[in-house]
């Protein structure tokens, strides 16, 4: 299996889904073995506030099954500890 991992600082967006499909793309042309059941992407990303955005673009990428659905995680920072959680969207199911 292979991971591709889209690091954010920030929060993540829309656009770092498009960015992971490319990686994505790239991967299955440049990497022996990478195909749409080998690839594992991964959306990494700062707390969130709004998921609407975000989940119906990974929805549209998990719709076209150019890999695994897209996992994603959230950090934060207090008090200086860093705290990661895995975040569960809800997506519609795929044909």
């Amino acid at each position: 299996e292979f991971r591709i991992v889209e690091l954010k600082s920030t929060q993540a967006s829309p656009s770092d889904v498009g960015q992971l499909a490319r990686y994505v793309r790239w991967a299955k042309v440049y990497v022996h073995g990478a195909d749409n059941k080998s690839v594992q992407p991964i959306l990494f990303g700062h707390s969130a506030g709004q998921l609407a955005p975000l989940n119906s673009a990974m929805q549209d990428y998990d719709v076209m099954r150019e890999a695994k659905p897209i996992l994603y995680f959230e950090f934060d920072v207090y008090a200086d500890k860093l705290i990661i959680q895995s975040k569960r969207i809800k997506r519609e199911a795929t044909p």
